[in-house]
Formats: structure tokens, sequence, C-alpha cells
């Protein structure tokens, strides 16, 4: 994949970075030590959501991206994962539509009832598709109306994974009417993706406002 491409969809990935509110906004002390930009190293500073939230002056020290550097590497490779299924390789074209995708990421901000990642992505879930009925449907935790069979197909797999930990033979058979064994690998890992990003917010209180 070409760099400025690279870039591009890397942008779109970190939707959930830098630009978020504080840490633990209801309280003077973030859970998380805030990391500033002076105390980031050149090579922190060049990774690209890091980068697009500086050159934008919208750091944010108690920010999603700041939370990742505890653990040096562990951003890149979720934004690899996230690439990979989003825009594919230079050798492997991506599996899945973004209506899907976001569908499964909306998913998991209503299971775990983060706003944050719920107005973060609403943007990039019209955009690919989806309605702002569906997205109000699905963050008042009920099935939306005017899905078309697949989406209608990923959501109720999707919802089911999320509420029961389990999906019933028959949700996994319409599913795969309509996605190949590839596909649903696809889904479950970016949905597993952003479930461990909430996760780790909801650990920090990453709060929208």
């Amino acid at each position: 994949m070409p760099t400025s491409k690279w870039l591009a969809g890397a942008a779109c990935v970190l939707s959930l970075s830098s630009a978020l509110p504080a840490a633990n906004a209801d309280s003077a002390t973030p859970r998380f030590a805030p990391i500033t930009e002076a105390d980031l190293s050149a090579e922190q500073k060049a990774m690209p959501g890091i980068k697009r939230a500086l050159d934008a002056g919208k750091w944010n020290p108690n920010g999603f991206d700041a939370l990742m550097l505890r653990n040096p590497g562990l951003q890149e490779a979720q934004l690899q994962l996230a690439m990979e299924v989003m825009f594919g390789t230079r050798d492997d074209k991506p599996t899945l539509s973004r209506d899907i995708i976001e569908l499964g990421v909306m998913l998991v901000a209503e299971k775990w009832q983060n706003q944050t990642l719920l107005k973060g992505h609403a943007a990039s879930a019209i955009k690919a598709g989806l309605t702002q009925e569906m997205l109000d449907a699905i963050a008042a935790g009920e099935r939306p109306s005017g899905m078309n069979e697949i989406q209608s197909a990923v959501h109720d797999f999707g919802a089911e994974l999320l509420n029961t930990h389990s999906v019933q033979d028959d949700t996994f058979a319409a599913l795969r009417q309509h996605l190949s064994e590839r596909e649903v690998v696809d889904l479950v890992s970016i949905m597993g993706m952003y479930t461990s990003s909430v996760m780790l917010m909801n650990v920090a209180d990453i709060k929208s406002h």
C-alpha cells in the first residue's frame, strides 16, 4: 500500500485518538499519569495518530493515544490489524465493506456504554452508509430498522455475540449466507480490537462531554 494511502487510512482508523476528552474528566486527578508533548520521544511524535494530533494542536495528555503509550508497540499492533481488515495489504485485498465494520464498532460501543466511541465513529458510520436513525437505535440498545439483508445478519450476529458471549447455529448460518469464513473472522477480529480499546478507555475513565 502506498505510504500516502496508509497514512490516510491511519488517520481514519485512529479517530479515537488524541482529540478525545481528558481521562477521568470529572475528577481533578486522572487515573493514569498524563503524557505531555514534552514527554514524547521523536519516534512517538512520528506515529501517524500522534503526529496528526500534534500538527492540529490537539494532543491530549490524558487521551487514548497517551494511554496506549504505556505499552510501546501495542497501538501499532492494533493499527496494523485495523489497517489490514479495513484497507487490505499489498498482497491481500480488504474483505469487509465499511458499513459492516462501522456497524460492528457501534455494537461494541453500545455494549460497553461508551459514548466516546459512539460519538467518535458516528460520522464515519454515516459516511459508510448507515443512517442516523440506525445509530440512534443501536445507542438505545434497539434493533435498527432500514437495514439491508447483510447489515441485518451482521447486526444480529454481533449483538448476540456481545450479549450472550456465543452465537446460535441459525444466527451463524444466517451470517454465512452473506459473509465468507474469512470475513467472519475479520469481523470478529475488528470487534475484538475495538472491545479492548473501549475496555481501556473505561478503565482510564475517558469520557465524552
